[in-house]
């Protein structure tokens, strides 16, 4: 078995962003993304997950940040 473990923040903490200015530039509530960087869901839709990855590459690519941001920034799969 394994579980899913959400690690939006640490992404955002490497970005030097918060999460509500991801909301702004994403257009997702900022009572999700804070969800989702508690890892307090039960389920996400992908256009969700879609649209936060969209921005968050728009905003690294802003900071001159050349690498892609992936779902692997976003949610992990650990083992147990």
């Amino acid at each position: 078995m394994g579980e899913l473990e959400f690690v939006l923040e640490h992404t955002l903490n490497q970005l030097g962003i918060k999460g509500n200015h991801l909301a702004i530039h994403s257009g997702i509530r900022p009572n999700t993304i804070g969800d989702i960087k508690n890892g307090d869901v039960k389920s996400l839709k992908i256009e969700t997950l879609q649209k936060i990855l969209i921005s968050l590459n728009e905003i690294a690519e802003s900071k001159g940040i050349t690498r892609t941001i992936t779902l692997d920034d976003l949610i992990t799969f650990r083992k147990k």
